[in-house]
């Protein structure tokens, strides 16, 4: 730090040779912001990678708890119950976090999910029910 920074008195030149930076690096054809467009599009494929990779996970979770809407915060529990890691590494599940994860893998996730936790359903229903009874004939579509 300079003593004018210290002393609250400005360099009068700084604007200037701010300025002249500026307009040199346009005429250079500098891209302005071109960084943080490249660290966006990397920090999205990191999270989509995530995303994908805990899909068998969640249904697994799904299939297991067996309900065919299991909440946000049911399955935040469970993930910190099974000592998942979170996309940034450390840290607790929380809601707001599974319904971003839930959003990034998109709405044929839920219906995997579903069919996921259904077929649980199904297979403890089946172990009670006959499969010859009529209620599995009003079942079928």
């Amino acid at each position: 730090m300079t003593n004018r920074a210290i002393s609250g008195k400005a360099d009068p030149a700084h604007g200037e040779r701010t300025k002249a930076g500026i307009a040199r690096a346009r005429v250079r054809g500098t891209e302005w912001g071109a960084h943080g467009k490249v660290l966006a599009a990397r920090y999205k494929a990191r999270a989509e990678e995530f995303a994908e990779a805990l899909r068998p996970l969640i249904v697994q979770i799904a299939s297991e708890v067996g309900t065919a809407r299991i909440g946000a915060t049911a399955l935040a529990r469970e993930l910190n119950t099974r000592a998942v890691p979170t996309p940034s590494g450390g840290g607790r599940w929380h809601p707001t976090t599974v319904r971003r994860l839930f959003e990034r893998l998109g709405p044929t996730f839920v219906a995997e999910i579903r069919k996921a936790a259904c077929a649980k359903i199904v297979r403890d229903v089946s172990e009670h029910v006959p499969l010859d009874d009529p209620i599995w004939v009003r079942l079928r579509p």
